[in-house]
């Protein structure tokens, strides 16, 4: 928030000058960049703080005070949006703060982390959180201010750009099971592209389920290649830059390139987010479960038609009595360069 210049006093860090709100409390949090490349710009650093430790009477119950400036005055704020941990009892609290200048090669920035008076709540536009972590869906939810592409699917309604057939959309998506041999249904972005440079991950809460081992999941689409298919060869259906199946007895065949996934499990589990990135363009995957939708000579044929350009995110279900889902939301963000975020350093309340 803007300061007033009748209650600023001078104080001095490392012999500088700098203005400072006499009223104020705030940490000061140092982040280095170690990589001999800058971090892309803008670019969403992860940031975890203790509030137990910190001291929990600092904080609204919700951690609602918390803003985020670039500079001492507190004239440049922050985007920032509380990802877990949203209690000021809480031992671990996950914050994506956006830095819209990223931080240069071998350079450490220092921002600041005001805490306003006790029982302050999210602006909802500066400082919001996760959609389901507040008691209304996306109450404070300012994830479209953060991250470079950003759906919570609120509502009932697909976001705009979205389409596809056989979902539900209710404070989260899901896509139903389509009930019939060969038959796929989905929902796709034709609006956010997926490049090398960037992350795309999808939050799932507790109680989700997939199409196993039918087939369902979740990934990065090279375009409208996803179909319903009435013969054997399915190696039509879907072909990706960088796809993820999530079930027990998933499997994958790198065809050309490299990428990274992360999020697997065996059964259904709690809450987790699924990331996954491409470190080199025309990555191509052909992944499925068991019965797999590709096998390793369908995955072979994609190498003619390795795509380099930008491709969609999409979620999806096939041949499955299961449905795909909930997604609560889902988000892309700038890969940080070597796939290595800065590290964080938290000061001490002044």
């Amino acid at each position: 928030m803007p300061v007033n210049p009748i209650i600023l006093m001078y104080s001095h860090i490392k012999g500088k000058a700098v203005l400072i709100p006499k009223s104020a409390k705030y940490i000061p949090i140092t982040l280095t960049n170690s990589q001999s490349s800058a971090t892309p710009a803008p670019f969403q650093q992860l940031i975890s703080i203790d509030p137990s430790t910190i001291g929990s009477s600092n904080f609204s119950s919700d951690l609602g005070n918390i803003r985020f400036y670039a500079d001492s005055a507190f004239t440049q704020p922050l985007y920032a949006w509380v990802e877990s941990g949203n209690s000021n009892s809480s031992t671990s609290t996950n914050i994506w703060v956006n830095l819209p200048n990223g931080i240069p090669a071998n350079s450490s920035i220092t921002i600041y982390m005001e805490l306003l008076s006790v029982g302050t709540e999210y602006d909802g536009v500066y400082m919001g959180e996760a959609p389901q972590l507040s008691s209304t869906y996306g109450k404070y939810d300012n994830g479209a201010n953060v991250f470079n592409n950003y759906w919570n699917f609120s509502g009932t309604s697909l976001p705009s750009a979205w389409s596809g057939s056989g979902y539900t959309v209710n404070n989260g998506v899901t896509v139903n099971a389509p009930g019939a041999v060969d038959q796929a249904n989905y929902i796709i972005t034709n609006t956010a592209s997926y490049n090398t440079n960037q992350i795309t991950e999808f939050f799932f809460p507790s109680g989700f389920s997939f199409g196993c081992p039918s087939g369902g999941g979740y990934g990065i689409n090279e375009g409208w290649a996803l179909k319903s298919d009435t013969g054997t060869d399915r190696s039509n259906i879907i072909q990706v830059v960088n796809y993820y199946a999530i079930c027990a007895t998933d499997f994958e065949t790198v065809v050309s390139g490299t990428a990274t996934k992360s999020g697997s499990f065996t059964s259904d589990p709690s809450s987790f987010i699924s990331t996954m990135y491409s470190t080199s363009a025309g990555a191509v995957f052909g992944i499925g479960t068991n019965p797999p939708l590709y096998n390793n000579s369908q995955s072979a044929t994609l190498t003619s038609n390795i795509y380099t350009g930008n491709s969609y995110i999409y979620l999806w279900s096939f041949d499955s009595n299961t449905s795909v889902g909930p997604v609560d939301y889902i988000r892309t963000r700038a890969l940080p360069p070597n796939s290595t975020m800065p590290s964080v350093s938290i000061g001490s309340i002044a």
